[in-house]
């Protein structure tokens, strides 16, 4: 007999290897579709097309906590931190603009909180608490320039009012200024650009001094992992 022929085991051993592959695959999770194959290195390879993206079985949750970040230049009055990077407010009316960026495409964004720390006494509450305006801007080619807001109910105050100056200071712990959002707010990076609007405290009682420290995006509905 020829030594080197292929005997009916050789043949067989290709497809034992890809049903041990297989069987592995399973057992770590990984049950690529029709669409999809493992490839040699045990990666996931995605073959489904421009929307074949990493999916859940159900929508997931997140919070994520990013740098606050001005858009273009400080407004008038409003300061940043040394080496810090947070933003002190003037305790005036003068709005200052902030870009929203890393946000989740295609995730549904409910919340966006600014985490914020009272630092200057006060002999009352202030006659305008800080408030936020969160908007989209049309930056698709051959689109009319618009913004949209992302609720009905724009802007939004800090809540719930506090009763004293003392209870507004509130020992100099963080606070959270939030707005919720009911409108506009499945994420779509390809289109729009996302800012927001921040104004500090203002009116009888204001005190310059407040510290913006953060930004927190809310997710409520995350589908899928597409490109961010």
């Amino acid at each position: 007999a020829d030594a080197g022929a292929a005997t009916p085991a050789d043949a067989a051993r290709p497809a034992r290897s890809q049903r041990l592959q297989r069987e592995r695959a399973s057992r770590r999770g990984l049950r690529p579709r029709r669409a999809g194959q493992l490839g040699k290195a045990g990666g996931l390879q995605l073959a489904g097309g421009a929307t074949d993206w990493p999916t859940f079985s159900a929508n997931r949750t997140r919070t994520v906590v990013v740098p606050i970040e001005p858009y273009g230049v400080l407004a008038a009055g409003w300061t940043t931190a040394t080496n810090l990077g947070y933003l002190v407010g003037p305790g005036t009316g003068t709005g200052q603009v902030l870009v929203l960026k890393g946000l989740h495409n295609g995730a549904t964004l409910s919340t966006i909180t600014v985490a914020l720390s009272v630092t200057t006494a006060h002999s009352g509450v202030p006659a305008s608490l800080p408030q936020l305006f969160v908007e989209r801007y049309n930056v698709t080619a051959g689109g009319a320039v618009a913004s949209v807001a992302l609720s009905s109910s724009d802007p939004q105050l800090f809540t719930p009012a506090p009763g004293t100056g003392a209870a507004w200071v509130a020992g100099n712990v963080i606070q959270p200024l939030v707005y919720t959002c009911n409108q506009n707010n499945v994420i779509d990076t390809s289109q729009y650009l996302y800012i927001a609007v921040l104004y500090d405290e203002n009116g009888a009682n204001s005190q310059s001094g407040n510290k913006y420290l953060s930004v927190a995006y809310g997710y409520t509905a995350i589908a899928d992992m597409r490109f961010q």
